[in-house]
């Protein structure tokens, strides 16, 4: 559970990121992409709540999808701490998967 415990605390901190440094000028591709990083980081979220519920390769397979989809749209539009954080996400499910 320790696992978990610690992916969800990387998870709210990840979050957190990504509500503080949004950017919310006038440049409508800065809001979009704020919405979008902040989407998707809900989305993997919900995915590592199924994994903590139900803990199988499946879902462990699908949370892992969902990070690296986020890491994704952060190389193309977050900053360094939104790549930081995906890939944190990423290492430790990683660790939390190879236990499954």
């Amino acid at each position: 559970m320790k696992k978990f415990n610690s992916l969800f605390l990387m998870l709210v901190m990840a979050f957190s990121s990504v509500t503080l440094t949004a950017c919310f000028d006038d440049d409508d591709d800065k809001k979009d992409c704020a919405e979008d990083l902040r989407a998707a980081l809900e989305f993997a979220t919900t995915k590592a709540q199924a994994m903590a519920t139900n803990p199988s390769r499946a879902t462990c397979d699908a949370y892992k999808k969902s990070l690296n989809d986020y890491k994704k749209l952060a190389e193309e539009c977050g900053n360094s701490q939104h790549k930081q954080s995906a890939d944190a996400l990423i290492n430790q499910a990683n660790v939390t998967c190879d236990g499954l």
